[in-house]
């Protein structure tokens, strides 16, 4: 057990392989003892009845300790959990979990530190070569939403930039020890070649399938200051965060990566801003067409954290209760062994990538025929790109000048089918592929 979390860097960084199978329905949800010990503990603030209710589960119930380590490990709330425990009853905790749980917590904060450095200097280097820049989430919400850089578990850089600024960005983090390992797109994922540390280049917040202009020109006119470290930095207001958090949330929904985390970010920071602008959040969602993945957030940390919503937002979820049921959907898979969840990256093949994203919740998520047919469109192109895309065998096979060049495309066509017949159309399942 003490191997568990002997190694704080890795629980931040390294996917859990060893977890216990947790396929969970929502009955068993709401009948687990750890899960239930888990969903009071992850906040950052404790009230009494929940405290009490603490208290109470373990006192009556034999936890057991190493599933829910592991399982607080994979949704990425060890902090909180620590948190809770610590701060509410020590003396009901075994005192060898509450030492690797401090441990555990102590490391995180120094990692948390460091990374806060790190994306200051970064945020200078912009600004000295004249890039604009907005960062979020990682340390931007552990301070304005947690209260404490120690209580949220993040381990890489988030921030966006002008589309037009993204060639400058590149070649100055190339310059400066950087290696550039994706691109896709909307998001640049970097790799400081020295401390390793990973820096995401935002130029959207979500894949252009999503067809939501949350991006710089967008977010540029809901900014606010925030104290980081001693230095003042501007971070997105809270009712454009929310948005952000809950279509990011929605995003992940759809190949069933959600973590616990996710919920607790956008629970605290309703709890952080109780006079929230509930009429401009909603109209807002409407405008950019994304208040049912608004609305299944909202659903899921109501349901799951006991995040109390306004009457305006409870008249919207009764008003559409297919919410509540994709709500559902997301809890019965919550809690699931790592092991079972799809291995979604730009590593798979095309049609495996394809195939592991859940097109039918997707379509259910999103409230305007526009934003579906685009969806499709995106994929019918992407499709015909991986499948007519010429390769070395079609190089090989004609030396063509580069103005001649687009000829490759018929002639790889012509070579497939005279060689296979319609067997190639699936060759590209192997074949690297992301958003």
């Amino acid at each position: 057990m003490s191997e568990f979390l002997d190694q704080p860097w890795m629980m931040t960084l390294t996917p859990l392989t060893t977890i216990a199978s947790v396929s969970l329905t929502n009955r068993e949800l709401q009948t687990k003892p750890e899960l239930q010990l888990l969903l009071y503990c992850v906040r950052s603030s404790i009230d009494d009845g929940t405290a009490e209710s603490i208290k109470r589960l373990l006192v009556e119930q034999d936890i057991d300790w190493t599933y829910l380590l592991k399982t607080a490990r994979r949704q990425k709330v060890l902090p909180l959990l620590y948190h809770s425990l610590k701060n509410t009853c020590p003396d009901l905790v075994p005192q060898n979990i509450l030492k690797q749980l401090r441990n555990y917590f102590q490391h995180l904060v120094v990692h948390n530190t460091f990374l806060t450095e790190k994306l200051l200097k970064l945020l200078t280097l912009l600004e000295k070569h004249g890039i604009s820049a907005i960062p979020f989430k990682g340390a931007i919400l552990a301070v304005s939403v947690y209260g404490n850089l120690g209580l949220r578990q993040f381990g890489d850089l988030d921030i966006l930039v002008d589309h037009q600024d993204i060639p400058k960005v590149k070649e100055l983090l190339l310059s400066q020890g950087y290696e550039l390992q994706k691109d896709l797109g909307w998001e640049y994922h970097f790799v400081d070649k020295k401390s390793r540390i990973c820096i995401d280049i935002h130029e959207g917040i979500v894949p252009d399938l999503f067809c939501l202009p949350l991006d710089f020109e967008y977010l540029r006119s809901h900014l606010q200051p925030l104290s980081l470290a001693g230095k003042t930095v501007s971070t997105i207001l809270p009712e454009q965060m929310l948005l952000i958090l809950c279509v990011q949330l929605g995003k992940d929904c759809c190949h069933w990566s959600v973590r616990l985390a996710q919920l607790c970010d956008v629970a605290e920071l309703l709890r952080t801003h109780p006079q929230l602008d509930w009429r401009r959040v909603l109209a807002e969602a409407q405008k950019l067409g994304c208040e049912r993945m608004l609305l299944l957030d909202l659903c899921l940390v109501r349901d799951l954290l006991g995040v109390t919503l306004p009457q305006i937002v409870l008249n919207k979820l009764q008003a559409q209760p297919l919410c509540q049921s994709l709500a559902l959907q997301v809890r019965s898979r919550l809690f699931r062994d790592l092991e079972e969840l799809p291995k979604l990256s730009e590593a798979q093949g095309f049609w495996a990538f394809f195939l592991s994203y859940n097109h039918r919740f997707y379509f259910s998520m999103r409230e305007r025929l526009h934003h579906r047919v685009m969806y499709c469109l995106h994929w019918l192109k992407n499709s015909l790109l991986v499948m007519l895309m010429p390769n070395e065998a079609d190089w090989a096979l004609l030396s063509l000048p580069r103005v001649l060049a687009f000829l490759y495309y018929p002639i790889h066509i012509i070579r497939l089918l005279i060689k296979h017949g319609i067997q190639p159309i699936f060759r590209t399942y192997n074949e690297p592929h992301s958003l």
